[in-house]
């Protein structure tokens, strides 16, 4: 009978080494696939400093910079700094996190929602982060509520979680997960998107038209009587 190795949760990281306040280290000189710390890079160090009132049991993952429509055919877009990603009620978005993590064969991790974005109808699919695992992660986030929500590159959109894993687990052992990013935009669906955001304003103009068109052509008609 196959038995699954037991887990154990962990605090998050607080500075580099080994010890139980501390399961990251940031260079891979530091890193040893069996130890008992994750490689993480392009990491917060701001998060990984003990804060007066702040758990430690979870890192904030950021949004990176590309992501995807999770549309059919939509392709991978970059995003820049200075732009934000338009999370419109009813679909989803697929986005790379700025963080790349390599996890050791005694660690797991489990990717949660975040309240703060919760509270706005924003969630993500609970996933996890096999042992062995190396690359960046692809978070999944839909928007439930009825308002768009903006996301912004760095900004903290959920949360990971670590567990240690016991004895006798297989390690992942299959190239890591990314986004192809596109340089060119699709304008037919960014004006479909637009089209659909201001529907209400649209219905009104075209009400209007009507209308206007519907007074002028009374009048033709009835200079023409």
């Amino acid at each position: 009978m196959h038995k699954f190795p037991r887990v154990r949760a962990v605090a998050a990281a607080h500075g580099p080494g080994t010890s139980a306040r501390g399961q990251y280290v940031n260079e891979r000189a530091q890193y040893w696939e069996h130890s008992r710390a994750m490689l993480m890079k392009s990491c917060d160090m701001e998060q990984l400093k003990p804060q007066p009132g702040d758990a430690n049991t979870s890192y904030d993952l950021r949004a990176g910079g590309i992501y995807r429509d999770h549309r059919k055919g939509a392709n991978g877009r970059t995003l820049r700094p200075e732009k934000t990603i338009k999370l419109r009620p009813g679909t989803a978005v697929i986005i790379q996190t700025e963080e790349w993590v390599e996890l050791p064969t005694t660690m797991m991790g489990q990717i949660l929602p975040k309240v703060t974005l919760l509270e706005k109808g924003v969630a993500n699919t609970p996933s996890k982060i096999d042992p062995g695992y190396k690359g960046y992660l692809l978070i999944t986030a839909f928007n439930h509520g009825r308002n768009m929500v903006k996301l912004k590159r760095f900004e903290k959109f959920c949360a990971l979680y670590m567990l240690t894993v016991a004895e006798g687990v297989v390690p992942y052992d299959k190239p890591g997960k990314y986004v192809v990013g596109q340089p060119f935009r699709n304008w037919w669906q960014e004006v479909r998107d637009w089209a659909r955001d201001n529907s209400p304003i649209i219905a009104v103009l075209s009400l209007l038209i009507s209308v206007i068109v519907a007074i002028a052509g009374a009048g033709v008609h009835f200079k023409l009587w």
